[in-house]
């Protein structure tokens, strides 16, 4: 707790790296430090001679720490004009592969990874090359393999070979706080986990991801407490750090607490309009919780992309909502006009959607405007539009971008009953059942809801009650309004008059209805709480 040193330096700002020579002999002198001589060359040693090549550098490190798509492509970018004013900048070349691997895994061009993995791979092999003794380039090779195997079938690299990478990168640079960050990725035990990533806080106190990182493994501890603290100095570091509002939002989704999860969400949208994911969270969490008149104002006040968006994917957010609204509305009309977005412009065989499931949210977008055929007594068109649009419908699906609990195979299987084809459909949603038996019902996917309608519509009442009470009882409430949807099914509709299903229905709505007033009452975060 006592002043050690300070000093006073009187410098140009070409003299930047002389200061910093100056400042580290210092505070060795200061403190005493015996350095042995390959200590003191690394205290005098310099990635670059150029001031600007290292600015660049600085700008795509600050860029790369916050995580949207916009910082990434400008990590990017900066690390490209640092390699293109000095050619020799080791660090400057392997920072670029992990800025490409970062943009991909945070949605960027994620398909076109093969020709991204190459620039990726050559600039970690630059890297390598420069500089074979220090771990920042063992890094940058493992981002790579990390790409790869993300990007690719997953078999591309075995898991011990990312280990051996980075934990060579963390022998010979003991103190980069990324390869401590990305070596907890692979530990099993989540107290090895954290007590890497503390290490890593320590020595870079400034960084909104690793506080992130640390607060997801207090949820996996089960210690919320801990990982809000952690989320909040997150985004109290960078208050546009979304990763940070999303893990708070999704942390109060599991524990069934909507009306918070509503509240984060609102405030994640204020404070970052020209993000996708603020509108994708707040349109989700206000449907949560069945607000659906601020659900059409938000949609209102979103019809316009903000100049600082990613118009793609702010449009379709945008639909992805006006679907939403739709299915919650009964409103047909919404959700033809709202899927446009996902249609492909090149039309094959004269089907409207070929192989939708090579787009981008276009399978649920499908799947509900088959629903809407069905709800228009046009079953058979329904039918149709999901063979010709998803070529594998014998796969479950089950988690999808904008049906949630209306799982393809679901309401396929209740289409194929609803024109005759009553063996198809048992095979349709016997494969569903099969294919999900070991999923985690309670998880966020809302698998268990698939599962509770797929047993519904067999005529399995007594097994399909059983599950949606598991499923509730589990702290999963997300999206309950649509378990109503599938009506139109005789053998469904059938279960809605029973007893025990009006029973368990009757509790959901008085606990949502209990939050939603809540959230009414006070939209907003206590004042200073972020």
């Amino acid at each position: 707790g006592k002043q050690l040193w300070s000093g006073s330096l009187d410098r140009s700002a070409t003299d930047l790296f002389a200061m910093q020579d100056e400042i580290a002999q210092s505070v060795a002198d200061a403190l005493h430090l015996a350095l042995n001589p390959q200590e003191s060359q690394q205290l005098a040693e310099h990635q670059t001679g150029s001031l600007s090549a290292y600015d660049a550098y600085l700008k795509g490190r600050s860029d790369l720490a916050l995580r949207s798509p916009d910082s990434l492509r400008s990590a990017a970018d900066h690390f490209r004009e640092a390699t293109r004013l000095d050619p020799g900048f080791a660090l400057a070349w392997g920072s670029l592969a992990e800025a490409i691997f970062l943009s991909a895994t945070y949605g960027l061009d994620t398909a076109n990874w093969p020709e991204l993995a190459r620039e990726a791979r050559a600039a970690a092999g630059e890297a390598q090359a420069l500089d074979p003794d220090s771990g920042e380039p063992w890094l940058a090779q493992a981002f790579v393999a990390m790409g790869d195997n993300q990007f690719g079938d997953g078999t591309a690299w075995p898991q011990a070979h990312l280990v051996t990478l980075l934990s060579k990168a963390v022998e010979l640079s003991p103190n980069n706080p990324v390869a401590l960050k990305a070596l907890s990725n692979f530990l099993e035990a989540p107290e090895e986990q954290l007590s890497l990533l503390q290490r890593a806080a320590l020595i870079d106190p400034r960084s909104p991801i690793i506080r992130q990182n640390i607060g997801a493994i207090y949820m996996n501890l089960d210690d919320p407490e801990s990982a809000l603290r952690h989320f909040r100095e997150a985004i109290a570091i960078e208050p546009s750090f979304s990763l940070a509002y999303m893990s708070i939002i999704e942390m109060y989704r599991v524990q069934g607490e909507l009306d918070q999860a509503a509240r984060w969400a609102r405030a994640m949208f204020e404070a970052m309009t020209g993000d996708h994911r603020s509108y994708f969270e707040y349109s989700t969490a206000l449907s949560q919780l069945g607000v659906w008149d601020e659900f059409a104002r938000l949609m209102d006040r979103s019809s316009r992309v903000p100049e600082s968006a990613d118009p793609d994917w702010w449009r379709l957010t945008h639909r992805r909502a006006g679907v939403l609204y739709g299915l919650a509305t009964r409103d047909c009309g919404r959700i033809v006009e709202s899927i446009r977005q996902f249609r492909n412009p090149v039309e094959e065989n004269g089907t409207p959607f070929p192989d939708v499931t090579k787009m981008t949210g276009g399978e649920p977008a499908l799947v509900a405007r088959a629903f809407c055929e069905w709800i228009e007594n046009r079953p058979q068109v329904g039918v149709h539009l999901l063979e010709a649009g998803i070529p594998n419908l014998s796969e479950a699906r089950t988690n999808n971008m904008l049906t949630w609990e209306i799982r393809t195979n679901v309401v396929y299987g209740a289409l194929l009953r609803a024109i005759g084809r009553s063996d198809d459909a048992q095979l349709a949603l016997t494969d569903f059942l099969e294919q999900t038996a070991e999923a985690e019902v309670g998880s966020d996917d809302g698998v268990g809801f698939g599962r509770f309608y797929a047993l519904a519509v067999l005529g399995e009442t007594d097994a399909a009650l059983d599950e949606l009470e598991y499923v509730i009882e589990s702290g999963y409430t997300n999206d309950w309004w649509m378990l109503n949807l599938l009506a139109l099914d005789p053998e469904y509709a059938r279960l809605m008059e029973d007893p025990r299903f009006l029973a368990i229905m009757s509790s959901l709505e008085a606990r949502i209805q209990t939050m939603r007033e809540s959230y009414l009452a006070n939209p907003e975060l206590p004042e200073g709480f972020k």
